[in-house]
């Protein structure tokens, strides 16, 4: 096998770094204009009335009416735009590209055709191993991966998958985490989400490695800013980008809101989500989004359709959530469509039942009705790479066998099944789903196309730059 088939140009040049740097002023810039703006346009709102008036008042009066002037956006501006260049120094443009040659990134219509050419050449086996996200322990078979030896390249020479995630057992120090990252990167044949599940407060490379401590969402959340939500998170994608690590599970989206017949302080999402709010926790995910965004580590945003009335764990045991359809929209709409808006690459699903969204008797992570008719067609994320949650949950794994539970997933509309109890049992039940028309081979490749699209970027335009 060829090893590194299509490699990565590596991030963190100082020309990357002067472009970051460029790109955060420019949204400091933006907010500080459309701030500005929206005052300038009340204030002219406010004289246009006051205008009115003394005009009306005017017809009622022998004298001639006074004259007002009503303000106009030019000179404002200019006056805001001094201010700004004040605060911020004057506007500068990104750093250009040192030739043409380099500055060429192609369209997307020309990224498209060539990440379906590269799909088209894969057997369909790979195609396939390419939907599924493992653990290291899943493929190497060890209690627990600390090193990335011949049996770590044996497994990758094997299982060709799209995704490795990675928890607190695969740590132990800084100079072994990082050699094990630096190795697996160099067995795999085709880009790899390598992952972890990093929550704000609750960070697992935080937490064994002893690095610097975030505050929770809850606490970000409570002082409204989202600028914090901003800085911590980008503080967690720099150090998973250190680490190797280029893909975060750990991004959390649910709303906390009480049922019923339940006080929202027992969700089990109390401290780990932005809030009650569903505006604040919008702002708070869409600047989370940006920093991962800018710091070139994709992100993946949890869990559709919300956990935060919920007062137990829905992969551990069946759990229904009450949620309605009103009270989803009202939630949860605005929370994802400000992380898809802002760029956010992945969505998971959860595993709770919801009686009142879907008709199928199955958990969301398992149902058409909420990959396709919500997530897909009503909200339009056809982009977006849609993920089940962990598929050996109890709550999954207790009431269906791996083969069932990947084919239903992805018949329903996942693009990505992650950690089915038993590996070989998926793969090979999809194989067969869509050598039996089960599953449409054309649907499996449309599941890839998103999923190396996020991926693929760097290598294309170093590519066509070459």
């Amino acid at each position: 096998m060829e090893d590194n088939k299509y490699s990565v140009k590596q991030a963190g040049s100082p020309d990357d770094e002067e472009r970051r740097a460029a790109r955060r002023k420019k949204r400091q810039r933006a907010r500080i204009m459309a701030f500005a703006v929206l005052f300038v346009f009340a204030a002219a709102i406010i004289g246009g009335f006051v205008a009115l008036g003394i005009t009306i008042a005017g017809k009622f009066k022998p004298a001639a009416p006074a004259e007002v002037s009503i303000p106009t956006l030019g000179n404002e501006l200019e006056e805001i735009q001094d201010v700004i260049e004040k605060i911020l120094g004057p506007k500068e443009d990104a750093p250009e590209p040192e030739s043409d040659d380099k500055a060429n990134e192609g369209s997307e219509e020309d990224y498209d055709a060539w990440i379906a050419a590269k799909i088209d050449e894969l057997s369909l086996e790979d195609r396939v191993m390419g939907l599924f996200i493992v653990s290291p322990e899943q493929i190497t078979g060890v209690d627990a991966a600390i090193r990335a030896g011949d049996g770590t390249k044996e497994a990758l020479e094997k299982y060709h998958v799209g995704g490795i995630v990675y928890d607190e057992k695969n740590i132990v120090s800084d100079d072994q985490f990082k050699e094990m990252m630096e190795k697996t990167k160099s067995y795999v044949a085709y880009e790899t989400f390598f992952i972890l599940k990093e929550e704000s407060g609750n960070t697992v490379l935080g937490d064994k490695l002893g690095l610097d401590e975030t505050k929770t969402a809850s606490e970000i959340g409570a002082d409204m800013d989202p600028y914090t939500a901003y800085t911590e998170n980008t503080k967690i994608a720099l150090y998973l980008k250190d680490y190797g690590i280029n893909c975060n599970f750990g991004l959390i989206g649910d709303v906390v809101f009480a049922n019923e017949d339940a006080e929202a302080s027992e969700s089990i999402m109390e401290s780990r989500s932005y809030g009650g709010d569903p505006t604040v926790v919008s702002r708070m995910i869409l600047e989370a989004v940006n920093a991962y965004k800018e710091t070139g580590v994709t992100v993946a945003v949890g869990y559709f359709p919300g956990q935060g009335n919920l007062d137990r764990d829905p992969g551990d045991s069946v759990t229904s959530t009450p949620i309605t359809k009103e009270q989803l929209e009202a939630n949860q709409y605005p929370v994802y469509n400000a992380a898809v808006g802002a760029g956010a690459n992945a969505i998971i699903v959860s595993h709770e039942y919801a009686d009142e969204l879907t008709t199928d008797n199955l958990p969301c992570s398992l149902s058409k009705e909420i990959y396709t008719d919500i997530l897909r067609t009503e909200l339009g994320y056809t982009d977006t790479i849609l993920i089940t949650d962990a598929l050996n949950k109890e709550a999954v794994s207790g009431y269906y066998t791996s083969g069932e539970a990947c084919v239903k997933a992805l018949k329903a509309g996942a693009d990505m099944v992650m950690c089915p109890e038993d590996i070989d049992e998926g793969i090979n039940a999809v194989i067969e789903a869509v050598n039996s028309g089960v599953i449409s081979e054309e649907r499996v490749k449309d599941s890839l196309k998103r999923i190396w699209k996020a991926k693929y970027r760097t290598v294309y335009e170093a590519e066509i730059n070459d």
